[in-house]
C-alpha cells in the first residue's frame, strides 16, 4: 500500500478517458483517485476500467469529497474498501475551522459494478452527506457485498438520489438492504430491477 492514490485532485479538475487502473492500493481514501476541495474540484472518468483497486479508507476505486464527479461507460470490478463504498464513496468537504460544507454531486451513466465490496456501507457505491446528490442511470450492480448495509448502494445522512434503468443482481449486505439501503436520505427510483 502507498499513502496516497495515483491521482489526487485538490481543488482542481481531472479528466480521465480510456485508462485502465489495475491493482492500485491506497492506505487512505480512494484506491485510484481521490478528489477533494471546494466547489472548483471536479473529476470526469469515461470509457475506463478499475480492476482490483483497494483503499484502506473510503472508496476502493474513487473517493469524492466535496467535488463534482461524472462517470460514464466505466467498469468497476473487484474493487474493495475497508470503509464504505467498495468502488466509489462520496461525501461532503469542510475546510478546517469552518462550519460550511461543500457537498458532492455524482453522475453515473452506463457503468457496471461487479464483485465490489466494502467493510462499511455501500458494497459498490456510498453517498454520505447532507445535500449531496447522485444521478444514477442505465447502470448495473452484480455480486457486490457490504459488511454493513447496502450491498450495492447506500445513501446516508441526508443524501438524495435519482435512480433510473438500473439492474441490481445478486448483491448482499450483512445488515440489510442487499441491493439498496436508504438511511435518513431520499431516493426516487424508476425502471429498476432487483434480483
Amino acid at each position: 500500500y502507498v499513502d496516497h492514490p495515483p491521482f489526487e485532485v485538490d481543488g482542481s479538475s481531472l479528466v480521465v478517458s480510456r485508462v485502465n487502473f489495475s491493482n492500485c492500493r491506497s492506505a487512505n481514501d480512494g484506491g485510484a483517485i481521490l478528489c477533494y476541495g471546494g466547489g472548483t474540484a471536479a473529476v470526469r472518468v469515461t470509457d475506463s476500467a478499475f480492476v482490483s483497486t483497494e483503499s484502506l479508507g473510503m472508496g476502493g476505486a474513487v473517493a469524492v469529497v466535496g467535488c463534482a464527479a461524472k462517470f460514464e461507460r466505466n467498469v468497476f470490478e473487484d474493487c474493495v474498501s475497508s470503509g464504505g463504498g467498495g468502488a466509489v464513496a462520496a461525501g461532503a468537504f469542510s475546510c478546517y475551522g469552518q462550519e460550511q460544507q461543500t457537498n458532492s454531486t455524482i453522475f453515473v451513466k452506463k457503468c457496471s459494478f461487479v464483485g465490489c465490496s466494502a467493510g462499511g456501507f455501500g458494497g459498490a457505491l456510498l453517498l454520505d452527506a447532507l445535500s449531496s446528490s447522485l444521478t444514477l442511470y442505465s447502470s448495473s450492480f452484480a455480486s457486490c457485498l457490504s459488511n454493513a448495509s447496502g450491498g450495492a448502494l447506500a445513501l446516508t445522512n441526508g443524501a438524495t438520489a435519482t435512480i433510473s434503468i438500473v439492474n441490481f443482481e445478486g448483491n448482499t449486505a450483512l445488515n440489510g438492504g442487499g441491493g439498496l439501503s436508504i438511511i435518513a436520505s431520499t431516493a426516487v427510483l424508476s425502471n429498476a430491477n432487483f434480483s
